[in-house]
């Protein structure tokens, strides 16, 4: 029973990496997008 547990932690565990992964770089686009923005407006 302990085994099971244990590898369904793991198996979330590698299912929220990728998730982390998508959601820094969507943040990472928006930031970049906000610069992008501000500067084109300040010209």
């Amino acid at each position: 029973m302990s085994l099971e547990t244990g590898y369904e932690n793991r198996g979330a565990r590698l299912e929220m990496i990728p998730l982390m992964d998508v959601i820094f770089l969507l943040l990472v686009f928006f930031i970049y997008a906000m610069f992008t923005m501000s500067t084109h407006h300040g010209i």
